[in-house]
């Protein structure tokens, strides 16, 4: 069982804590690209990524290192991709046993 914790500028698999110091960092809001912390790296941000015939905007590159991790959640080095008011719409598992392996958001729905 896992959870997604959203917490002082920050998404955390697997966290919380009386403070939420727990868990694994999967972004981090306002960090320049090369910013590292716990295990996550901060990538690039792509103005625009398609995937399965939709285009996402501002899109926020995060990436898990599996080493450097202080709580290892991921087993694998994981990319992340999210997109400014829509979440995570990608995620590439680099799995060394069986290959990489990507997820894509295939279908959303928003209400205003």
């Amino acid at each position: 069982m896992f959870n997604h914790y959203l917490a002082f500028n920050s998404i955390k698999y697997n966290g919380g804590g009386d403070w939420g110091q727990e868990g694994q960092p999967i972004f981090l809001l306002n960090q320049e690209e090369g910013y590292f912390f716990n295990g996550l790296l901060v990538g690039e941000k792509l103005d625009s990524l398609l995937i399965l015939n939709e285009m996402f905007y501002e899109v926020q590159k995060m990436s898990v290192e599996t080493d450097l991790q202080f709580q290892n959640e991921f087993e694998y080095d994981t990319d992340f991709y999210f997109s400014e008011s829509v979440g995570i719409v990608r995620i590439v598992i680099h799995d060394t046993t069986n290959g990489m392996r990507t997820w894509n958001l295939t279908r959303r729905h928003l209400e205003q």
